[in-house]
């Protein structure tokens, strides 16, 4: 979806509660890039989300410039401006998690895939075919994607297992072209 597109679907929807969610999930998806590189913040809202522990200077490599890049693009099409005075942490999915993967997906509409019905899929804590696994993803669970990636040939899902648990991270496979859903919705 273009981002003019996505800029009209938020701008008539109601109320600006779900902009704002938008909002603070991309600001956390750039700036857990800079954190990850050592920069230090000086916003209350920064130091909330990232803590104090930093070098101060950071450098971004090639791969997570192009994702920053991606996300400002998005935050400028959206208008985002998410307010960095408040000390509250971000209301944001799986948010533990997030601040710990080294890559980070790009908010985007969401599409859930209930009742998986093929192999199991694993998910890694990165966009990379070394990171480490976090869960395997096993038929019967319930997959959602709200989220772009900016890293080719992967896909960054949350999953609820049939116990109910709950957890995310990366895959390079794309299960919604695979098809093997009871039921797809978005």
């Amino acid at each position: 979806m273009g981002l003019r597109v996505l800029a009209l679907a938020l701008a008539v929807l109601p109320g600006g509660a779900f902009a704002d969610t938008w909002c603070d999930d991309l600001w956390l998806a750039r700036n857990a890039l800079f954190a990850q590189a050592g920069q230090c913040f000086g916003t209350p809202l920064g130091r909330a989300t990232f803590g104090e522990d930093c070098t101060g200077a950071a450098s971004l490599d090639d791969r997570q410039k192009r994702a920053v890049e991606m996300i400002r693009r998005q935050e400028a099409a959206l208008d985002c401006d998410v307010d960095t005075s408040r000390a509250a942490p971000l209301d944001v999915d799986h948010l533990t998690l997030r601040l710990r993967m080294p890559d980070q997906p790009i908010r985007d509409f969401e599409s859930a895939c209930i009742g998986w019905q093929g192999r199991a899929v694993t998910l890694r804590h990165g966009a990379r075919a070394d990171a480490v696994a976090v869960i395997e993803i096993p038929p019967g669970s319930d997959i959602g994607s709200y989220h772009a990636s900016p890293y080719a040939g992967w896909h960054f899902l949350t999953v609820t297992l049939p116990t109910g648990l709950t957890a995310a991270g990366w895959t390079d496979r794309d299960v919604f072209a695979e098809g093997t859903c009871e039921m797809f919705a978005g």
